[in-house]
């Protein structure tokens, strides 16, 4: 093998083992990949292979990080709890919302990492929702977007670097 060769097989080497151990250290997964997440009326996720577990239909729980190419989370229901428990949904960078919520009553959404959409989340014809304790950062609109909603909770969260409603 040629010199040449040899320090391009040595330097991809060396890149693997860089992420490699990146993700490790960060304990951050190395491929995240699903599309939109449906919390659907009747209580299921969709897909099923979705990192979502719930036992009562009332609390939704995160099981690990979620990366979308479009929307996080559209939610159907009324009534839940969704709790992030600390894990990302990210965004494509450019489009999208992380969690969706459109004509929805009394859902909480809770300890999310909200990242990297176009809107972190939208409410739209909402009522009597909760946002709170979620970190929601580099939206490229909105960190929250309220439309034609009323009576909703927004408290102890962290909102920054978003184009607005920071």
């Amino acid at each position: 093998m040629s010199r040449m060769g040899a320090s391009l097989v040595s330097s991809v080497w060396a890149l693997w083992l860089f992420v490699a151990m990146f993700g490790v250290v960060l304990n951050v997964p190395l491929v995240w990949g699903i599309g939109t997440i449906y919390i659907r009326a009747d209580g299921s996720i969709d897909p099923l292979t979705a990192p979502i577990t719930t036992v009562d239909k009332v609390t939704y729980t995160l099981t690990d990080n979620i990366a979308s190419s479009s929307d996080g989370i559209i939610v159907e229901r009324d009534n839940i709890i969704i709790d992030g428990d600390g894990y990302v949904l990210r965004g494509p960078g450019y489009t999208g919302t992380g969690v969706s919520l459109a004509g929805r009553s009394n859902v909480t959404i809770k300890n999310t990492r909200i990242t990297a959409f176009y809107y972190g989340t939208w409410l739209s014809s909402s009522n009597n929702n909760s946002i709170s304790g979620n970190d929601i950062t580099a939206d490229i609109g909105d960190g929250i977007r309220l439309k034609s909603s009323s009576s909703n909770s927004i408290s102890g969260n962290n909102i920054a670097n978003n184009e607005d409603g920071h």
